[in-house]
């Protein structure tokens, strides 16, 4: 198995790998696929950065269809979910999720049947395309209080057209975000308020 240093990945070795996992496709779980470069804003433009602080991010991950994922710290008390918003902006929509002490792992993937629930077998509903977003080592309730308020949200936009929070339970949340097609979609970490960014691009 593969493991590369999480903070001082080489450009080359990073870019060959974006590119086999590019050609591969598949089940990219073992890889920790993260293609990043001691700059990760270089390859972003202003567009890019929407509502976001430039100066906050400190990984980014390319436009793919491919499954990604970032295994949790095993010693790491659950994250905090404490806020979900959705943006729409020129060329892609936005999903920003924001935890109150450190990003925990996840994975994201489109769903082949089903994609609800906590197990991945309810049905998600009838839009085309389905993209899992799902943590590990996270919850985002207090108490059984739920901390996100708006849990089910409906959307008109380019490629959005859904964003619901279907498990919470057993430190995993889910949320499944409607897409009108398997579009790509790309993702990025923030620092100072710790937020993974899933941006769904435009068709």
């Amino acid at each position: 198995m593969l493991k590369l240093p999480y903070r001082h990945t080489m450009p080359l070795l990073a870019t060959l790998l974006g590119l086999l996992a590019a050609a591969c496709g598949g089940d990219s779980r073992d890889l920790d696929p993260y293609i990043s470069t001691d700059n990760p804003r270089e390859a972003l433009t202003e567009l890019d950065y929407g509502s976001l602080d430039s100066s906050e991010i400190r990984l980014s991950l390319p436009w793919s269809r491919n499954k990604v994922s970032k295994d949790p710290s095993p010693d790491a008390e659950p994250a905090t979910l404490s806020a979900v918003t959705t943006e729409t902006f020129e060329g892609f929509d936005r999903v920003v999720f924001t935890f109150v002490d450190r990003i925990p792992g996840y994975l994201l993937a489109y769903a082949t049947e089903g994609g609800g629930g906590c197990d991945g077998t309810v049905p998600a509903g009838d839009a085309p395309a389905h993209l899992v977003v799902e943590f590990e080592k996270a919850r985002s309730n207090e108490r059984g209080v739920p901390l996100v308020e708006d849990r089910d949200r409906a959307m008109d936009w380019p490629t959005m057209v859904g964003a619901t929070q279907v498990c919470d339970e057993g430190d995993r949340i889910r949320w499944i975000l409607a897409a009108t097609s398997d579009v790509e979609y790309r993702i990025l970490e923030m620092q100072g308020n710790p937020r993974l960014v899933v941006d769904l691009r435009h068709p």
